[in-house]
């Protein structure tokens, strides 16, 4: 975008020799056809330099790493090599330094406007005078006023105009950032369990077939553990909703940590691979593992749960969990896997639950 903002200003540079051209011909402009081939030539190499520079990345370090207070005072300086030297043509040549100043509004604030209209006004009241020492203060230096009076007038209205233009794009790049924020907040919103946090059951289908295909396209292993918390319902019953969820909350968190260690790898090492299954079912999804290595996950789960009660706002609650562990058959349907996780988990609850079944 900033090289293709910078090809635009060179264009403009070199159009603009079309009206200086014409000035050249009639002879109301001082500088030769020398002089515009020096003006095109220096435009040229200064619009090298910013494009080199922006090819680069060099501009990257700068504090304005599009460059456009640069540019355009650069383009001022220009514009007062020519308008010196414009003669009759004067006049028309005041539209030089407003095509440069135009340029602010993909960039620059009023205050900076405001600085390149006033330091403007400044370089043409040296050139005043500098062309007019000595000498009476005739039409010729009334026209000058005038046109230095136009100039500062239109430049000064054109800073509140660039400054306002360049707020407006600014409120709509920080509404569009805040946008795909919501955006991105909704979505990640939409994957997750409001209340344990971890990936609700539609998207944990979703890894499952996405692990499966990978499996099926480049080969591979993956593994599968499905988790039920033991007595669940007593607890809500006993200590209420409340108390119970808690107690997910608090069994999620050592799931999570149990299951940060190298024979366990997924999207997020202990979180993108652990999802909400049902009420208190929990599933976990292995890529890269073997069953002995979902096996050895299982069993560190369960002692962790088993070890550690769960701090809730009511009293500390002991907690077991039982766990059914199968890994993917080559060729096999999710349902086929799943049924069969499920089953080795009501194999570990008939008996007798804190324990995990393989199958």
């Amino acid at each position: 975008m900033r090289l293709r903002r910078t090809l635009v200003g060179y264009a403009s540079y070199l159009l603009f020799l079309i009206p200086l051209g014409y000035a050249e011909i009639f002879g109301w402009l001082d500088v030769g056809w020398g002089g515009l081939a020096l003006f095109a030539g220096g435009a040229t190499l200064i619009n090298l330099c910013w494009m080199l520079l922006i090819v680069s990345g060099a501009n990257r370090r700068l504090r304005d790493p599009s460059m456009t207070f640069a540019q355009i005072a650069v383009s001022i300086i220009f514009a007062f090599t020519v308008f010196a030297h414009a003669g009759a043509a004067k006049g028309v040549l005041l539209l030089l330094f407003f095509i440069g100043m135009f340029f602010g509004v993909f960039r620059l604030a009023t205050r900076q406007f405001l600085l390149l209209a006033a330091l403007t006004g400044a370089a043409y009241l040296a050139y005043i005078a500098i062309a007019y020492y000595g000498k009476p203060f005739d039409e010729a230096f009334q026209l000058e006023l005038l046109r230095f009076l136009t100039l500062e007038t239109v430049l000064f209205w054109l800073s509140f105009l660039g400054g306002y233009v360049a707020r407006l794009r600014q409120t709509l790049h920080e509404r569009n950032a805040d946008l795909e924020r919501a955006l991105a907040a909704a979505s990640e919103s939409a994957r997750r369990d409001s209340l344990t946090d971890v990936f609700n059951r539609r998207h944990i289908d979703k890894l499952l077939a996405a692990e499966r295909e990978r499996v099926l396209r480049y080969g591979g292993e993956f593994s599968l553990i499905i988790l039920d918390l033991d007595n669940f319902k007593q607890i809500n019953d006993a200590f209420g909703h409340a108390v119970g969820d808690d107690v997910l909350r608090g069994f999620v968190a050592r799931v999570m940590k149990s299951i940060r260690t190298p024979d366990v790898m997924g999207e997020r090492p202990g979180e993108g691979i652990v999802g909400r299954y049902g009420g208190e079912d929990f599933l976990l999804l292995l890529p890269n593992t073997a069953l002995a290595g979902a096996a050895r996950c299982a069993e560190r789960i369960r002692a962790a749960v088993e070890r550690t009660p769960i701090l809730t706002s009511k009293s500390d609650i002991e907690l077991t969990v039982s766990a059914g562990v199968t890994e993917y058959r080559a060729q096999e349907s999710l349902d086929t896997l799943v049924e069969r996780a499920d089953q080795a988990l009501y194999d570990a609850k008939r008996a007798g639950r804190n324990r995990i079944q393989v199958a």
